[in-house]
């Protein structure tokens, strides 16, 4: 059994003319839809109610091609005029998506062979704009030339016409006449274009809500893909990972934990830089700068920070303890670099990670960076936090004397630093990879 229905106008050459199959017959024959639903205009309805003619014939053809259809008439009596295209867009458009509604999962033939040119018309137009998949197909007439036989009208005998129907006569090998219409769906062709400029500009948001407006059109993978990216950018990566899974994608290129959560929250600041985002990019540096910091030291100094340095208290905060600094023989020098007189226990954070860097990491670089974005941070979260300010890079440079790139730069380096049996500078494209992968899927 197929999985198609059919939505067929009916004009003056259905059910059959000149011995052979008209186009709804004929669709009907050779595409087997599970459901037939027949538009009729007022001449239509009139022949119906004469002899039924086109359930007769079309409930004949099924019995003969050894399939069940049902036949569903759409019945218009008081449409007089099958000339004016103004009667049938908004209607057949209208008709349509309640098939759709009332068939999930099944795919719509659209026959374009029958009725007017007005109808014909409407219904191109329908199939090259729906946010959804239609199937339109036409039929030529038998030898690809005109039927130069009458049109049916009244005098139409059904037994004689089915007696005399060519395209039953197997022996004689009638031939298929249908042909599934490849035509552009200009909604798809134009929302594509929308949906592939979001990705460029990693509007990721604007993408999911084009692209499910046109989910049929461009696929499910394309689709999870898009939710994927977006579910990434907000860093619910658990979520992300499923759909992208599901896709069939491998999304990132850092699998184990933490790194994966680091680097994928650095990538998240390098888009909001590319999105020039600046008020949000500052707000954003100060979460992962204790985490990069702390593996770091763990990492590269033979520190195990959080075990070695530190204790929870009552409220589960890791806190820095000054005995354990004291116990370690790393109190002084640690105030030294702290800058200040003496330290008392604190919660763990970057400011009190970085004298641990300076003091053992032998990394020149990794110690300059870390200095520099200390500064940046303290610098620009008051401003940011506590004030309503347009930030831009220049303001950025003014206050911190860098770049918003340079600061990017130097979480980077760290990271690549601290991971660097496995990490590789093309990692940072990794949503620019994800992006093309969507663009491929939507081909």
């Amino acid at each position: 059994m197929s999985d198609f229905v059919l939505f067929s106008p009916l004009g003056l050459s259905d059910p059959t003319r000149g011995n052979f199959d008209g186009a709804f017959l004929h669709i009907l024959r050779h595409l087997k839809p599970k459901k037939a639903y027949l538009f009729m205009t007022s001449e239509i309805c009139h022949y119906d109610e004469l002899d039924n003619r086109y359930e007769i014939m079309g409930q004949r053809v099924c019995k003969h091609e050894g399939f069940n259809c049902e036949i569903i008439k759409i019945k218009n009596p008081d449409l007089t005029d099958p000339h004016l295209f103004g009667n049938f867009y908004f209607l057949f458009e209208n008709i349509i998506r309640n098939i759709k509604n009332e068939n999930p999962g099944l795919k719509i033939l659209i026959n374009l062979s029958s009725s007017t040119p007005q109808m014909k018309e409407a219904l191109h137009l329908i199939c090259a704009t729906t946010p959804y998949k239609l199937y339109p197909v036409q039929v030529v007439s038998p030898a690809g030339k005109g039927n130069k036989s009458d049109p049916v009208g009244e005098d139409y005998d059904i037994e004689y016409e089915w007696t005399n129907l060519i395209d039953n006569e197997k022996d004689m090998d009638p031939e298929n006449r249908t042909n599934m219409v490849l035509m552009d769906n200009v909604n798809l062709l134009f929302s594509r274009e929308i949906i592939k400029g979001s990705l460029l500009a990693y509007d990721y948001n604007t993408a999911l809500a084009v692209a499910n407006n046109i989910k049929e059109l461009i696929g499910n993978e394309a689709i999870n893909l898009i939710e994927a990216a977006f579910l990434r950018m907000s860093l619910n990566l658990p979520q992300a990972e499923k759909l992208a899974d599901k896709a069939g994608y491998d999304m990132f290129p850092i699998k184990n934990e933490p790194a994966k959560t680091i680097f994928e929250y650095i990538l998240s600041l390098r888009l909001k830089v590319l999105r020039r985002e600046y008020a949000d990019f500052i707000r954003a540096i100060s979460p992962v700068l204790t985490d990069l910091f702390e593996q770091y030291v763990n990492n590269k100094t033979g520190i195990s920070l959080k075990q070695d340095l530190c204790y929870k208290n009552s409220k589960g905060i890791y806190m820095m303890s000054r005995d354990k600094l004291l116990s370690k023989g790393l109190y002084e020098r640690f105030v030294k670099e702290f800058e200040a007189s003496s330290f008392d226990d604190r919660p763990l954070s970057a400011v009190n990670i970085i004298p641990l860097i300076i003091i053992k990491s032998d990394d020149d670089m990794v110690k300059n960076y870390a200095l520099n974005l200390r500064k940046v941070e303290a610098s620009v979260r008051n401003i940011v936090a506590h004030q309503i300010v347009n930030l831009d890079d220049k303001g950025i440079r003014a206050i911190t004397s860098f770049s918003s790139q340079q600061i990017l730069n130097f979480l980077t380096f760290i990271f690549s630093r601290t991971y660097n049996n496995f990490y590789k500078n093309n990692m940072l494209e990794s949503y620019d990879d994800l992006n093309k992968e969507i663009i491929n899927r939507m081909q």
